[in-house]
Parts: C-alpha cells; structure tokens; sequence
C-alpha cells in the first residue's frame, strides 16, 4: 500500500517538474503570456501543497499504523507466552491424570485381592465354624456314650 502511494507521489512529483520544466520553458518563449503562466504556477503550488498534506497524513497514519502493529506483535508473543504455559501446565495436569489413574487402579486390585481375601477368610471360618460345630456334637456323643458305658461298666 505505501509502495503504491510512493509510486503515486512519485508520479505526481514527476508530473510537477514536467509541468515546471513546461512552464519554465514558457516563461522563457511566451514572456507576452506571463500572468497565465504565474496562475498556472499558483495552481501547481496547491497542488503541491494539498500533496504535501496528504503525504503529511499519510505519513502520520503509517506511524500509528506502526505503533499499532508493535503493540499487536508484542500482544501476540504475551499470547504464545502464555498458551506455552498453559500447554506446560495441561501437559502437566495429564502426567498427573495418569499417575493418578495408575494409583486408582493399584489400589482397585488391591482392594479387589482384599476382598477376595476377606471372603475366602470368611468361607474359611464359617467352614471351621461348622467342623467345630460338629466335633462339637461328635464329643457331645462320645461323652453321652462314655457315661453309658461307664454306668455299663459300673
């Protein structure tokens, strides 16, 4: 865009002293002409100067443009900054997600083996409960028959 608006003054500028260059040329030929030749003169100096003012703005447009686009350029790296932290951060959280995960499911398994281990206890006991039970009855029996057999004997 600015190469464009160079080219342009450029052009324009070139136009200027062409005109000049005519002018000066006819300053010097047609001296019985020189009132049109000054007020053309006059013309081309407004010209200049409306050009003159146009590059001014230009020129103070460009600049602003240029702050503009420092503060975005130095936005943008706060930005990439900051989403490379938060990558860190979520890749952080992840290796955390899945320490965790691992931990859950070691302590499934253990819990699961626990379980399984209180059960089979539980089996174990309740099978001792009733071996005990019926040794119980089978010495209650032999007790009943060793007074039978005593009171026999006796």
């Amino acid at each position: 865009m600015r190469a464009a608006k160079d080219a342009e003054i450029q052009e324009l500028n070139e136009q200027a002293q062409r005109s000049k260059a005519l002018l000066e040329n006819k300053i010097r030929v047609l001296e019985d002409i020189n009132k049109k030749i000054n007020d053309q003169k006059e013309s081309a100096n407004a010209i200049n100067e409306r050009l003159s003012t146009k590059l001014s703005i230009q020129e103070a447009s460009n600049k602003s443009m240029t702050n503009e686009l420092s503060t975005l350029h130095v936005q943008m790296e706060d930005l990439r900054n900051e989403k490379a932290a938060t990558e860190r951060s979520f890749h952080q959280l992840q290796l955390q997600l899945a320490s965790l995960e691992h931990s859950n499911s070691s302590q499934e398994k253990a819990i699961t083996q626990t379980e399984a281990k209180r059960e089979s206890a539980e089996m174990i006991s309740a099978n001792a409960k009733e071996t005990l039970s019926r040794q119980h009855v089978q010495m209650e029996d032999l007790r009943r028959r060793l007074s039978e057999a005593e009171l026999e004997v006796s």
